[in-house]
């Protein structure tokens, strides 16, 4: 894909084109759009170019996948480019809500690969509540060493404790705003350790 990239961007003239993994994505001014006769639809002019281009050399593409707005659903994320800000969905937020107050509860007994499950979708909404990272500690601690899927683990306190804190978190934030992204500093601290990892001092 990066071959066929630079073709675009360098040979082509499609500016400002990115990727990640398979996907690409770029932007375009508002109103500025083209037909695309073999969907029958318009598109911004640079996705039309790019997609006249693939069709030029036979890279396959469909049309479910050709999506473009202010607003769009990205890795089950929405991203706001003009608002600046990266959001979950209100129905996810609220699933994995759910699912948490489910799971964390003291002397359940939840296998390995359920555990995994969690610690997996939480650690996908951290992309959005980067502070809220604390809250996997004692949930990783408990799958520490475990290979067999189906081993039960009991959930403790301090799972409970984190899980809950994360919740009552998630459910007051509301995101990523990526020009005022916010930060922990030393004066909102209840506890600021300092330590040397050398080990002669």
């Amino acid at each position: 894909m990066a071959l066929v990239l630079w073709i675009a961007i360098y040979v082509k003239f499609i500016i400002d084109l990115f990727a990640w993994v398979d996907d690409t994505f770029g932007w375009d001014f508002g109103g500025n759009l083209a037909y695309y006769a073999p969907y029958a639809d318009f598109y911004p002019a640079r996705q039309t170019r790019l997609l006249e281009f693939w069709d030029e050399i036979g890279l396959p593409h469909d049309k479910p996948k050709q999506e473009w707005g202010s607003k769009l659903l990205i890795l089950g994320f929405d991203v706001d480019p003009n608002a600046m800000t990266i959001t979950m969905p209100v129905e996810a937020r609220a699933d994995l809500s759910q699912a948490i107050r489910k799971f964390a509860v003291v002397g359940n007994r939840w296998t390995l690969k359920e555990y995994q499950h969690l610690g997996g979708w939480i650690n996908w909404s951290l992309n959005v509540y980067p502070l809220l990272r604390p809250a996997l500690s004692a949930l990783y601690e408990k799958m520490a060493g475990k290979t067999k899927s189906n081993q039960r683990i009991w959930t403790n306190k301090a799972v409970v404790r984190e899980l809950l804190w994360f919740v009552e978190k998630l459910d007051v934030s509301d995101g990523v705003r990526m020009l005022d992204s916010e930060e922990w500093g030393l004066e909102e601290a209840e506890l600021v350790i300092y330590c040397d990892a050398c080990p002669t001092g």
